[in-house]
């Protein structure tokens, strides 16, 4: 059972802290449950079937099996060297550093979720095959997609997620999020050049994950991001700055005092994204056999 309670403090030897030791403490959470949604958010369980060969033949996928541990994570080396380093995003946040080990923050170790990895663990079984093709294709580290997966869904490929303001998939595509990365569909639609994909396509794991993959290429990399945003929104694929740009669509300052990362999340004040993200990182790190 594996828990995102605690602080960061916890590190790798597991161990539960009060969460008053730490700022950046979250609220409990049962091992293997579908994280909660953002307060201001309503979720609903996707009813549409899946097609995936339609999805396949839009998008050239190879069909793959479901249920087999394939992935590895990256050698550390395939990160910017500069994030092996004492680094942050906006002054007067913690800083954090790549290791051996995963994410480490100053003061504070490699936070890990309590107990055993074993919603990591469940998902790279069960979505290992299609994980893999997606990670390849969009050009990002494994362990990336999987704590998205992890953050976003708990690995539910029919979560379905609708924003303040939905009207219809058709009229309001950006206040529609769907499947294993709660991609919107406005999003999934850009990032993959297919100005018709549904809902269904979209609940689609394979596609899903693929349209995720592009989602976190593009934005590790300036010349990749829309005209008028500037240099210091990408990610380079820095874990907190990924887990905050793919929730809040940038890197933007947030000043408050509860959140430690000072990167805008949702829920706003608050960092718990991006805590409850790192803590994914760091097991999908462990469970996929990240090193030097």
């Amino acid at each position: 059972m594996d828990s995102i309670t605690g602080s960061f403090l916890s590190g790798l030897a597991g161990q539960a802290l009060s969460s008053s030791s730490a700022p950046w403490a979250g609220p409990g959470q049962a091992g293997g449950a579908r994280p909660p949604a953002a307060d201001y958010r309503s979720v609903a369980r996707g009813r549409h079937p899946v097609d995936g060969r339609r999805a396949l033949r839009l998008y050239g996928l190879e069909p793959t099996a479901r249920a087999s541990m394939v992935l590895t994570a990256s050698r550390l080396t395939a990160y910017p060297a500069g994030l092996r380093q004492w680094h942050q995003q906006m002054a007067g946040s913690v800083r954090w550093r790549l290791t051996a080990a995963g994410l480490e923050v100053e003061g504070g170790g490699v936070p890990r979720t309590l107990g055993q990895p074993t919603t990591i663990t469940r998902i790279c079984q069960q979505w290992g095959r299609q994980l893999e093709q997606a990670a390849a294709q969009g050009q990002v580290p494994a362990e990336l997609l999987v704590a998205t997966v992890a953050t976003e869904s708990g690995g539910d490929p029919e979560a379905v997620r609708l924003e303040p303001g939905y009207l219809t998939d058709e009229r309001t595509p950006d206040r529609m999020s769907a499947g294993l990365c709660q991609l919107l569909l406005s999003t999934a639609r850009e990032v993959l050049d297919a100005p018709r994909l549904t809902r269904r396509d979209l609940l689609d794991a394979q596609t899903n994950l693929l349209a995720a993959a592009r989602q976190i290429s593009r934005q590790s990399d300036a010349r990749h991001l829309r005209a008028g945003l500037r240099a210091q929104h990408a990610t380079d694929f820095d874990p907190p700055r990924v887990a905050a740009a793919y929730n809040a669509g940038g890197l933007y300052r947030e000043q408050a005092p509860a959140n430690p990362w000072r990167l805008r999340c949702y829920p706003l004040g608050t960092g718990r994204h991006i805590t409850s993200w790192v803590r994914w990182y760091n097991d999908a790190w462990a469970v996929l056999g990240g090193g030097a």
